[in-house]
């Protein structure tokens, strides 16, 4: 009869737990999908044998426009492909709940959907796959599809886990709640020769595969990949390649953990411009050589803006992050413990590791404009946790785009990545290759000994590596009187910004010096100069005239000496 047809399965003759198998004793003819069907096992247990057959449900014909198949709640076993569906457009297909597994004969699928022309509103939910030697689930189109919806499913023990592919556009897909593991060749496996718009992956488990997410083809336009783990893949965790100048925009990368890969962490290769967000994602202990990357970068020499940002970078083979190609931000992440640089900008076959040397003016060509990275000249650090940095940047305004933003790191272990984000500085144009002091309170406190680094990023988004450590200079206390002689007591306040020194003297003194020296050992200001009665004593100090940073105040006396930290910011 016209309109679609239901075939459910009495639950009495099927019950639940009894595992009663359809054996097939031939194959099952082409089922018409034209005007929609219903194969419905709910409230029962219904398991399909196929005994062999090629398809265990088949449906077509492949001439024709299939719509509104509908196939919930039962288990597939024993066949080559457990369902298919073969048509010139496939549109309308919902598939529930069901298990395929005991794959049998040659081109083995679990679930295989092919439009020789289009792919459209494919829904396929709850469903296990295992199809040993094969693939999982395949949908295929040849000019483009749309709306291909993967939710709380499982491709397990295949070749492939999940392969999504057309020759045209794949269009406002979405993958949530999906688990692939120990697949041969790759958890995920998508190709889109005509791009890929608004697809959107979150909570995807990939796990122990060959390749944990290959996303391979043309413009990528809103591609979104979040909190999802992609751990212990023998070919890398993440890899997107575009093969076309259209390039990537709009797209994020954002809140996973990739973790304990062989291969590198996650990769982007674009021959065209990229506009893509990598933040907030655990990239750790990925890789076996020093050419497994924490996060490898590379994309077209014209790219628009991209940024890597407030990622954990840590325990990787090779770089933290390696950006060999094009243009990207990179701010704010904790890199630490990796093989080679925590930032290595290294162009295409140079070999590892490529430390780029600054140039005068930062004249010089390639990734991220090879930005120079900030000179250190000093690094004071008061008992209050205030940190004030004397640097410059060697970057002449015709060379980079002010203002630069420079960021300031606690060194790891080797003093040669950022490993605790400090903050970050302004550095404008006015002050082009000139000192600069920027004045930073620190949370927790900072052992002797340890080491600062610093990034630059000009205007337009082009990042340095990391700068030459500098040891951090511990200077007296602020909190109060620092007593050094009997006799003498000096403390400055307010502090910060002080107004004035306070000197206390219990006996008369035939001479004192009382001086302010900046972070270079440098007098810059006497605050006076001759003998000094027994009492209180208040001398003023002009501190709006001096740049941001930490001072010394220091008294000479012929009784001793003492000396006070107070800190100036603007």
């Amino acid at each position: 009869s016209p309109g679609a047809d239901t075939v459910r399965f009495d639950a009495s003759v099927f019950p639940p737990g009894g595992r009663t198998p359809i054996t097939l004793a031939a194959a099952l003819p082409t089922i018409d999908g034209t005007e929609g069907i219903i194969i419905d096992g709910s409230g029962a247990d219904v398991v399909l044998d196929a005994n062999g057959a090629p398809d265990g449900l088949p449906f077509g014909p492949f001439s024709a426009t299939l719509s509104g198949i509908v196939v919930r709640n039962l288990t597939v076993r024993g066949a080559a492909t457990g369902v298919s569906a073969s048509a010139e457009v496939v549109s309308g297909v919902l598939i529930d709940g069901v298990t395929i597994v005991d794959a049998t004969g040659s081109n083995r699928r679990g679930i295989n959907i092919f439009g020789n022309q289009t792919v459209e509103d494919v829904q396929i939910d709850r469903c296990t796959l295992s199809v040993s030697g094969g693939t999982a689930l395949s949908i295929f189109s040849i000019d483009g599809t749309d709306g291909v919806h993967i939710r709380r499913s499982t491709a397990a023990a295949s070749r492939i886990g999940f392969s999504v592919g057309s020759n045209g556009r794949i269009a406002n897909a979405v993958f949530e709640s999906v688990t692939a593991s120990g697949n041969e060749r790759a958890g995920l496996s998508f190709f889109g020769g005509g791009g890929f718009e608004d697809l959107s992956a979150t909570d995807i488990q990939s796990v122990e595969n060959g390749a944990g997410w290959e996303l391979t083809g043309g413009e990528m336009t809103r591609v979104r990949i979040a909190n999802s783990e992609f751990r212990a893949n023998d070919d890398g965790g993440i890899r997107l390649t575009v093969t076309t100048t259209a390039g990537v925009s709009e797209s994020s990368v954002e809140g996973n953990r990739i973790v304990q890969n062989d291969g590198t962490g996650l990769s982007l290769v674009s021959t065209g411009p990229a506009g893509i967000t990598i933040s907030e994602n655990d990239v750790l202990n990925n890789g076996t050589t020093e050419s497994d990357h924490g996060i490898s970068f590379g994309v077209g020499e014209t790219s628009s803006a991209s940024g890597i940002s407030g990622n954990t970078v840590s325990g990787n083979a090779g770089a933290g992050i390696l950006a060999f190609r094009g243009r990207v931000a990179i701010s704010e992440n904790v890199t630490q413990n990796n093989g080679l640089l925590g930032i290595d900008l290294r162009p295409t076959n140079e070999p590892a590791p490529f430390i780029t040397a600054n140039d005068p003016g930062d004249s010089d060509e390639g990734v991220n404009r090879l930005q120079n990275t900030p000179d250190l000249v000093a690094a004071p650090i008061d008992g209050g946790q205030t940190l004030a940095v004397t640097y410059a940047v060697d970057s002449a305004p015709a060379n980079a785009t002010y203002p630069l933003r420079v960021e300031f790191f606690l060194a790891d272990d080797d003093g040669e990545e950022g490993q605790t984000f400090l903050g970050a500085d302004a550095y404008p144009e006015s002050d082009a290759q000139a000192q600069r002091t920027a004045v930073f309170t620190i949370d927790a406190p900072v052992a002797d000994g340890a080491r600062l680094l610093a990034t630059a990023t000009d205007a337009d988004g082009n990042t340095s590596e990391f700068s030459a450590p500098l040891a951090l200079a511990l200077a007296p206390t602020s909190a109060g009187p620092d007593v050094v002689s009997e006799g003498i007591r000096l403390t400055a306040r307010p502090n910060p910004d002080p107004l004035a020194v306070h000197l206390g003297i219990d006996g008369p003194l035939p001479s004192a010096r009382v001086a302010l020296f900046d972070a270079l050992g440098r007098e810059v200001a006497v605050l006076h100069e001759g003998p000094l009665a027994t009492g209180e004593h208040t001398l003023a100090l002009e501190a709006a005239a001096l740049p941001a940073g930490v001072y010394i105040v220091r008294v000479v006396t012929p009784a001793g000496t003492a000396s006070q930290a107070v800190t100036i910011v603007r």
